[in-house]
């Protein structure tokens, strides 16, 4: 069922989805140095839509 609203609970599932569930182990799980501020910016509009 797609989410009618962003949310920092689904978010945080992806997070939690283990490496080898995902079926790429060693190269998904691992932050590049630019990941770090394209969360921060999906973070900011996710907490801009919460009333």
């Amino acid at each position: 069922m797609p989410l009618k609203r962003s949310s920092i609970a689904w978010v945080d599932r992806i997070a939690q989805i283990p490496v080898s569930y995902l079926g790429i182990a060693g190269r998904i799980g691992r932050l590049s140095d630019r990941d770090p501020l394209a969360l921060a910016c999906i973070l900011r509009k996710i907490a801009s839509n919460v009333h």
